[in-house]
């Protein structure tokens, strides 16, 4: 398996710091010129596509969101079909299928389809990682596809056969609970963690606190969500 690394998270600090000042567009285009290059090639088009990732935050108009969006799934597409092994490939495109992220606690549903398709993709995710030494980020994916599964059960949509919420969720708790050592990618990676802690009560947000907790304790993010309401 493909596993993420220290050049998976420069890539992301680097176009969501350009994000941040404005330069997202000339940093983009030195991502796509190496992809136009050569678009067979996965080292190529997963760099690409995890710089669209990063660059998401910056978009502002409705138009160009959807563009945004539909682009990255594209590329991501690309590089899960020539690398179906590919953790960070598979998991961007289900996180940018499964939720729409307007803050880092606040989510909206995509499209029911999409939503499908990202259940499937967790499901193959979660059995590829299960064949792999475990590692503390490998709960993200069980944590999602549980939050994806509760979004499918309220909307009625049809989701692919795979594991329980609950059967998810102790997936989760059996991962290690040691620091994610990705400070940038940690920002994207505890979404699913803050989505399980702000929609769940008792053992659940329990669960989540503690992951979120020992996962990602640098992240602003979780800091926030941590101090909205006490564990109970």
């Amino acid at each position: 398996m493909r596993l993420i690394t220290p050049a998976d998270e420069e890539i992301f600090q680097t176009v969501s710091l350009a994000g941040k000042l404005g330069r997202t567009a000339p940093v983009l285009a030195q991502f796509e010129r190496r992809y136009n290059a050569d678009p067979g090639d996965p080292d190529a088009a997963f760099p690409y596509a995890l710089a669209l990732t990063a660059a998401l935050p910056s978009v502002t108009t409705d138009f160009e969101i959807h563009a945004a969006f539909g682009a990255t799934i594209e590329v991501l597409g690309e590089v899960v079909t020539a690398s179906p092994d590919h953790w960070l490939a598979r998991y961007c495109r289900a996180r940018l299928r499964a939720l729409v992220p307007s803050s880092y606690s606040v989510f909206a549903i995509h499209t029911e389809s999409e939503l499908a398709k990202a259940a499937a993709d967790l499901n193959e995710l979660v059995a590829q990682q299960s064949e792999q030494p475990a590692r503390s980020y490998f709960a993200g994916p069980y944590v999602l596809a549980a939050v994806v599964r509760w979004s499918a059960e309220e909307s009625g949509t049809p989701v692919a056969d795979g594991p329980g919420s609950a059967e998810l969720l102790a997936g989760a708790a059996g991962q290690p609970r040691t620091r994610v050592p990705y400070q940038a990618l940690g920002a994207m990676l505890c979404e699913p963690f803050i989505a399980l802690y702000d929609r769940s009560t008792g053992p659940e947000r329990e669960l989540a606190a503690e992951l979120m907790a020992a996962m990602f304790p640098d992240q602003a993010a979780v800091k926030r969500a941590l101090g909205r309401q006490p564990v109970r």
